[in-house]
């Protein structure tokens, strides 16, 4: 899945977003843009998940919280991509976010 997780209702959404990351993964990152909102189970529970894209990235290293046992695993994109198209990539969340940037990656190109 990717870098994903909860952010309080008193933590700014983008700042709660960078946390995650930060604490998954060990990227920091200089710019967080919401690229998409949606429900993931309305019929059952009230949860938004919202998609962003960071870039200007920082490395350094994960931070998990101490009930967190996470492995990373960094691929490039487009095999990100294939890995959805594959089912090897089958979370709910992260099949709706790797193709909404990538969407977001086709749209920059056309304009730029």
């Amino acid at each position: 899945e990717v870098p994903e997780g909860g952010v309080p209702f008193d933590e700014d959404l983008i700042e709660g977003s960078r946390r995650e990351l930060r604490e998954e993964t060990g990227i920091e990152a200089q710019t967080m843009q919401q690229l998409a909102r949606c429900f993931l189970s309305n019929s059952v529970s009230d949860e938004e998940a919202f998609v962003f894209v960071a870039t200007d990235l920082i490395e350094g290293a994960a931070e998990p919280e101490g009930t967190e046992q996470l492995v990373v695993k960094r691929v490039p994109f487009t095999e990100a991509v294939a890995m959805v198209e594959s089912g090897a990539i089958s979370d709910g969340f992260s099949v709706i976010a790797i193709y909404t940037v990538e969407r977001w990656q086709r749209n920059r190109s056309v304009v730029n």
